[in-house]
């Protein structure tokens, strides 16, 4: 297990900050509708009412969601297996 989980947590993070100033700077949305953007999308729920408008908007957000919904997957696999690990 070693230091992955503190990577990843810090990776998760890292995406978490760059979607939000990516939907601040280039969609114009305020930092709390990021905020529920990023984590509504990153946690899969996508209730659907805020989204990516812009075409560049899509273009990150094809990225971004695949390597944020991968990197979160991961930390969970990761907190799952220390969890098995102190049983």
């Amino acid at each position: 297990l070693g230091n992955g989980i503190y990577v990843t947590f810090f990776v998760l993070v890292v995406l978490f900050l760059v979607g939000m100033i990516f939907l601040v700077m280039v969609e114009k949305m305020d930092i709390i509708l990021a905020l529920y953007c990023v984590c509504s999308t990153v946690t899969t729920l996508g209730y659907g009412d805020k989204s990516f408008s812009s075409g560049t908007g899509r273009l990150f957000a094809v990225v971004w969601i695949l390597m944020s919904t991968v990197c979160l997957a991961r930390f969970f696999f990761y907190v799952v297996e220390l969890r098995e690990e102190t049983k």
